[in-house]
């Protein structure tokens, strides 16, 4: 994938580093150019993470999918520091359906890399 907006910014435009979650829980940094960030930015294809939050990983019978969240809003401190990927930062829940409701727990990073592999085993 490209992360610059053609061979003039390529070449001579200022360079920024872009941390993005991947679905196993993981980050990725990638260089890209101001100019092409800004663009994803406008476009809405990249929304940026505000100070205090942190990635969220979540899987169930609907899928995966890697968001953010705010610690001490849907999450406190205390679950925040008992389930949080140490390497990340990140947190991992399951979603699952109870009496027609879905619901969300947390759990670790290895039980979530569990859970994940036998639902995309199924899937």
């Amino acid at each position: 994938m490209r992360f610059d907006l053609g061979l003039f910014d390529s070449l001579f435009g200022k360079r920024e580093r872009l941390d993005l979650p991947l679905a196993d829980g993981s980050m990725k940094t990638v260089m890209v150019t101001k100019a092409w960030l800004e663009k994803q930015v406008r476009d809405e294809k990249i929304v940026p993470t505000e100070p205090g939050q942190v990635p969220l990983c979540v899987c169930g019978v609907d899928g995966s999918r890697v968001s953010s969240i705010v610690i001490g809003e849907a999450v406190s401190q205390a679950d925040y520091e008992k389930f949080h990927d140490p390497d990340t930062g990140g947190i991992f829940m399951i979603e699952y359906h109870e009496k027609g409701e879905k619901l969300l727990r947390l759990v670790t990073k290895a039980t979530w890399l569990r859970a994940k592999e036998t639902l995309d085993k199924i899937g």
